[in-house]
């Protein structure tokens, strides 16, 4: 365990990794219970296990493309669906 832990008792990159390929509930005793008592190695732990960062968020010339995109997809399925009710329906009299 002594490679897992630096000087100051803090995990070192060894020890999360322990810790990620731990199954869950069977992580090593000793550093599972330090993590729960240190801020320090909690934060550390947050931040290797969160996923890598998004995208950038779009361009307002590309969310206005998008947007117009996505309206035009919505309005040509409404007036797919408006012809085969109208079909429908006149075949349904005949």
């Amino acid at each position: 365990m002594s490679g897992l832990l630096d000087a100051r008792g803090c995990l070192t990159d060894a020890g999360l990794a322990a810790l990620a390929d731990a199954a869950p509930g069977a992580a090593p005793a000793e550093l599972a219970q330090h993590v729960t008592t240190c801020a320090r190695c909690q934060e550390l732990w947050l931040r290797s296990s969160s996923p890598e960062p998004r995208k950038p968020r779009l361009t307002p010339e590309e969310a206005s493309r998008r947007r117009w995109g996505m309206t035009a997809i919505t309005l040509g399925m409404l007036l797919f669906a408006l012809v085969a009710l109208v079909a429908t329906m006149g075949y349904l009299t005949r």
